[in-house]
């Protein structure tokens, strides 16, 4: 409905509604929404520019870029917003600050799936087949490429910076060991996209949103489905877990925005 929407969790209310900007009387798609610590709200937007407004709702200067964005990652201490192009680029913006920091090709097709790991680490996923582990400075640390042609949707890494989650438009989650760029298995997960893929902070558990609409919890260590979630909302999309490892939100493309309790694995508010 492009709109953008700031939820307070805890109770499950809507803090602050935005209208997305039009360009002669079209309005622009963006998504990816972040939230620094320093109160700047920023989404991406197919009309090549990272949109910012305020707390209170307030716009502030675009970031310009080079071509409309598909996909972005915050830094977890807020320096950076990696975003992700259509034509295989990544850009690094200082969203606070307002500035484009640099972009650089490091794809042959749409990324799509881009993670920040420890150290500052990227790992960037691609229609092109594969995924990728870069440092801070964009230089190519390592390459993972999965089967087939259809394609690599998400990444994310451990912790610990040792394993790699990658998950295919094939509904294929695939694990790496980072450091031999070794496959340590591969695991049908869902009947179509995987859209959604989180690594949990103790290492113990690691979780995956599908296009089927399911969302399932999987042991780390062994690699099996230790649960499923399902809303009945349809077609499934983005997931995000809290830190704490007690929240998931689940979004569909008919709008709706499940937020779950891990712990007892139930709905805890439908946005």
């Amino acid at each position: 409905d492009y709109t953008l929407r700031v939820w307070d969790l805890a109770d499950g209310r809507e803090q602050l509604q935005l209208t997305l900007p039009s360009q002669k009387g079209t309005r622009t798609f963006c998504s990816s929404p972040h939230l620094t610590k320093r109160g700047v709200i920023s989404a991406a937007c197919e009309d090549r520019v990272i949109r910012r407004w305020d707390l209170t709702g307030k716009p502030l200067p675009g970031i310009p870029t080079s071509v409309y964005l598909r996909i972005a990652a915050l830094a977890p201490d807020d320096s950076l917003l990696a975003a992700g192009h259509m034509k295989g680029m990544l850009g690094l913006f200082d969203i606070d600050g307002g500035t484009r920091v640099v972009e650089k090709t490091l794809h042959d097709h749409q990324i799509y799936g881009v993670a920040w790991g420890p150290g500052g680490v990227l790992a960037t996923a691609s229609l092109d087949n594969t995924i990728k582990i870069w440092s801070s400075r964009l230089e190519l640390l390592h390459r993972f490429r999965i089967d087939g042609d259809d394609g690599a949707l998400r990444a994310t890494l451990s912790s610990d910076g040792k394993t790699l989650l990658g998950g295919a438009q094939d509904g294929t989650l695939y694990a790496w060991d980072v450091e031999t760029e070794k496959l340590l298995g591969k695991h049908k997960a869902h009947a179509g996209p995987i859209w959604g893929l989180v690594y949990a902070r103790d290492q113990q558990l690691a979780y995956t949103a599908g296009e089927d609409g399911s969302l399932l919890i999987w042991d780390a260590n062994a690699w099996k489905v230790v649960g499923k979630l399902e809303a009945n909302e349809g077609v499934g999309g983005p997931l995000a877990i809290s830190p704490d490892g007690k929240t998931a939100v689940t979004g569909y493309r008919n709008g709706a925005m499940i937020v779950w309790d891990l712990p007892t694995r139930s709905i805890r508010y439908r946005l």
